[in-house]
């Protein structure tokens, strides 16, 4: 896997990465400012994400035309937007629209990297590793940018942290377009956009693999979607440990969550995929029955091997999708497997809300377990029915 290529986009994917956390950073603080409201302040990243739920026609923009086109376009919408953002604080709806239009740079961009760039630069035996690195980097530069971002963020006044953000979107868009070579437009282009649609809508219904796959990951993201906000809150509030070793807490978590997605497809590499998806949902339920134990040591190893577990079943279930759906239909299907999976995580934290209020925080933890078993009887009824349909497939033989 000596791809410069591959390197090169590894590395602007990491730093849009990094500066995404600018805008986490600075947005509340430039909202605060402008508006003093606080519930805008907390709610406005939230509109970032709302173009997932249009994730299908972004999907079929992936397909129907030329990849590295829309990846240039795609990361050029972010930077204007997010750099257009420090004009329109005095006008929060005009503010609110401008954070919505770039989510769909941000939606596309997430869709091309992993299921249209990666496979043009890295070889098939590599697919696996090659999204473990691109996964793993992103993790870094998540985990290292509040640090460095609160750095700059006192340095250079949010409103210069908004335009930098917008900078690296401009620098992920003229590197790609450089180091990715141009492609023919695929054979859709010509067909009408709602034929087009349904096609990959079609796909998604007929296979049992990805109706099966959405279905696991919805639930196991229903448990854990807001898994470290239940923590920092049960550390804090429950706990009462201090915020810094909150704080070291949550590192440690990011850190065995890198390392889950670094180094996953060292583990038991030779086994299918399906097995394998199998393997980290037993381990995500066994660690998440570690947070309900009476015991903090406990509930913080179940914590990190939790992170550790997902981070890797995200891994191995990317590789799993780019196997065994078509090139030609990568975009529109993995659009709508995540429209189900990303549903899920805004449904997870109204969820632990209600328990948390009707039960209280303790005893809404529960809740996790119960996803995660969820998650592991979707996936394991579907591997059953796989091997049931070789075991009649070997006796016909």
């Amino acid at each position: 896997m000596n791809s410069p290529s591959f390197t090169l986009l590894v590395a602007l994917n990491a730093i849009s990465k990094f500066g995404d956390t600018l805008l986490t950073l600075a947005l509340p603080f430039l909202y605060l400012q402008s508006t003093g409201d606080a519930g805008l302040a907390l709610a406005a990243l939230s509109f970032r994400a709302l173009p997932y739920l249009i994730a299908p026609f972004l999907g079929e923009l992936a397909d129907r035309f030329e990849t590295r086109t829309v990846y240039f376009w795609a990361q050029v919408v972010q930077a204007v937007f997010i750099g257009l953002l420090p004009w329109a604080l005095h006008h929060p709806a005009l503010g609110l629209l401008l954070l919505t239009l770039s989510g769909i740079g941000s939606v596309l961009a997430g869709l091309l990297n992993y299921y249209k760039l990666i496979p043009r630069l890295v070889p098939a035996e590599d697919l696996e590793r090659a999204i473990g690195v691109f996964t793993s980097a992103s993790d870094t530069a998540k985990l290292l940018g509040p640090l460095v971002g609160g750095v700059l963020l006192g340095l250079l006044g949010a409103r210069m942290a908004l335009y930098l953000d917008a900078l690296t979107f401009l620098l992920s868009a003229v590197g790609v377009s450089l180091i990715v070579p141009a492609s023919q437009v695929t054979a859709q282009g010509a067909s009408s956009v709602w034929t087009s649609l349904q096609e990959g809508f079609q796909y998604f219904k007929q296979s049992a693999e990805m109706k099966a796959l959405a279905l696991t990951m919805s639930l196991a993201n229903l448990g854990v979607g807001v898994l470290t906000s239940m923590m920092v809150t049960f550390f804090a509030d429950v706990e009462s440990l201090h915020a810094n070793t909150v704080g070291a807490l949550v590192a440690a978590a990011g850190v065995a969550g890198l390392l889950g997605s670094r180094f996953t497809h060292k583990i038991l590499p030779g086994r299918p995929l399906t097995q394998r998806v199998l393997l980290w949902q037993v381990v995500s339920l066994v660690a998440s029955l570690l947070l309900v134990l009476p015991w903090t040591a406990m509930r913080v190893l179940g914590f990190c091997v939790l992170t550790f577990a997902m981070s890797a079943s995200n891994v191995i279930t990317i590789a799993y999708r780019q196997q065994t759906i078509p090139e030609r239909l990568q975009g529109r299907v993995n659009a709508n497997i995540r429209l189900f999976i990303t549903g899920a995580l805004p449904v997870s934290g109204l969820l632990f809300a209600w328990l948390t209020r009707q039960f209280g925080l303790p005893i809404s933890l529960l809740g996790v377990p119960v996803c995660c078993l969820l998650a592991l009887g979707a996936w394991g009824w579907h591997v059953r029915q796989i091997n049931a349909s070789r075991a009649q497939a070997d006796v016909r033989v």
